[in-house]
């Protein structure tokens, strides 16, 4: 009989499969389905001409679709296996970092709530960042994945 914590750690552990659908140059779009054929997006968009922003930097985003007829929505969920959805989240997201190499990643918590469960999960992807020379800074609800600094 598996531990809640031995349960924890396989669902972040156990990305579903993904894919990527749209790859332009300033622009990536990947999409998946959970294991209740839930749809989820996530966009990773340059952003473009800010001044205050470093070179090659991007936002993240992701939405899911409860059906193929219904619109893209950001609210939470409430549905599906957090673990697994937020570990293939950022199998994607290490994915592009090695494509793109960027500067950073911007992505913010639509909630409270969501801001908490972001900080968590994130402890466990920041060793695995760490060998790909990044790091992750957050401000509440705000949060960046970034080149580290030379020290």
């Amino acid at each position: 009989m598996k531990t809640f914590s031995n349960f924890l750690q396989e669902s972040f552990n156990t990305p579903y499969h993904w894919e990527w659908t749209t790859k332009k140059s300033d622009q990536r779009y990947a999409r998946f389905f959970d294991s209740n054929s839930h749809k989820f997006i996530v966009r990773i968009l340059e952003i473009q001409s800010l001044s205050f922003v470093p070179e090659n930097s991007w936002t993240l985003d992701f939405v899911y679709k409860k059906s193929e007829k219904s619109l893209p929505s950001w609210d939470n969920t409430n549905f599906g296996n957090p673990l697994a959805i937020f570990s293939t989240v950022i199998d994607i997201t290490k994915s592009f970092i090695k494509l793109k190499k960027p500067a950073q990643i911007q992505f913010f918590a639509t909630e409270p709530n969501k801001a908490k469960l972001y900080v968590k999960l994130l402890k466990k992807f920041e060793a695995e960042l760490k060998t790909l020379e990044y790091e992750i800074v957050n401000d509440t609800d705000y949060f960046t994945i970034q080149k580290r600094k030379n020290q």
